[in-house]
């Protein structure tokens, strides 16, 4: 089951007074207010993700427990450990906001990384404008290095597979340490919903933008007969197919080529004294993509070992990881980026 609330809907069901009468006299809530809902909300949802900001936040719950579940309080380790290079990343973050204490941190998570340093500026432009290129290196690290290779395309597959993953996780891990900051009172932490126009601007999404958007998805959903985590399996044929379809229908209903999460990230008090010089900061970063680095071959090696995430029998990266040269191909493309 899935629901969608305004902010004054999930105020007035789960809220406590405290937080009705603060969004009665300001039209909003502070973001201390909105951790206190949200862990009240997943005490009868399983997830809750928020959309949107300020006024115009979007609460989308899904998975309605059956029971009321005993509210959840992580204040004793803080989710320490839980993050690979959670220390290093939490401290790239602290320092690029006191450096520029004064500007407005909103951001896609591809520019925060891009801000941060803590990826390759090639992993970007193969991402992008420069794939064709990155790609012929590629092909020829893996004549190079990998027995008996043959060149075709299961470079491209294997360079698409890495760059979604590999982004994806970096993305996760930086709105991961967000959170965990804005737990700590050091930040104030939300996002916003921007789309990328068929006119080369971006705007922000309007309450009506993002209640079309999930109309059209959950139609998609339906029509296909699959969920949110089956969009992450790229070769099945339903989530192709949903992509395919929700990228016209966001051209033809409400004139964008892609929608977006924006990050919004500034300090809640004066940190001034706390900046990092650049040399311990470049070691700071370099330690932070090492730690990274090597958990994400570590992950590539399990998914190698079981091909349960792609059971389809025409898949490249399912015969490479039979085949056992993904992790291998995971390894150079590493080292390459």
């Amino acid at each position: 089951m899935e629901q969608v609330f305004t902010l004054i809907e999930i105020v007035e069901k789960y809220g406590s007074e405290a937080i009705k009468r603060s969004l009665d006299k300001n039209n909003n809530i502070s973001g201390k207010e909105k951790i206190t809902l949200l862990k009240t909300v997943n005490q009868y949802w399983e997830s809750c993700e928020v959309e949107g900001r300020g006024s115009k936040r979007l609460f989308k719950c899904s998975g309605k427990r059956e029971k009321k579940i005993d509210r959840v309080d992580n204040r004793v380790n803080n989710g320490q450990g839980q993050l690979v290079g959670e220390f290093e990343l939490k401290t790239l973050v602290m320092n690029y906001l006191i450096h520029n204490n004064q500007a407005i941190h909103k951001m896609s998570a591809t520019k925060w990384i891009k801000a941060l340093g803590t990826a390759n500026e090639s992993t970007f432009d193969a991402l992008y404008d420069q794939r064709k290129y990155h790609l012929n290196n590629i092909e020829k690290l893996f004549v190079d290095n990998i027995p008996n290779y043959k060149i075709d395309d299961s470079a491209s597959d294997m360079l698409n597979e890495f760059l979604n993953l590999f982004t994806r996780s970096m993305k996760n891990s930086l709105v991961s340490v967000f959170k965990k900051l804005e737990k700590e009172n050091l930040v104030f932490y939300d996002v916003e919903k921007w789309g990328f126009t068929l006119d080369h601007e971006s705007k922000e999404l309007n309450i009506n933008d993002l209640e079309q958007i999930e109309k059209i998805r959950g139609y998609l959903f339906e029509l296909y007969k699959i969920s949110p985590k089956d969009l992450r399996m790229e070769y099945k044929k339903e989530s192709i197919a949903f992509k395919k379809d929700l990228k016209q229908e966001l051209k033809d209903k409400l004139n964008l080529k892609n929608y977006y999460d924006v990050h919004y990230c500034e300090l809640t008090s004066d940190l001034d004294n706390s900046k990092i010089d650049a040399d311990a900061l470049g070691l700071i970063r370099e330690k932070f993509i090492k730690l990274f680095k090597a958990n994400s071959l570590e992950l590539a090696t399990k998914r190698e070992l079981s091909t349960t995430e792609y059971r389809y029998e025409f898949n490249k990266i399912s015969s490479l990881k039979r085949a056992k040269q993904y992790s291998l191909m995971w390894k150079l493309l590493l080292e390459y980026f």
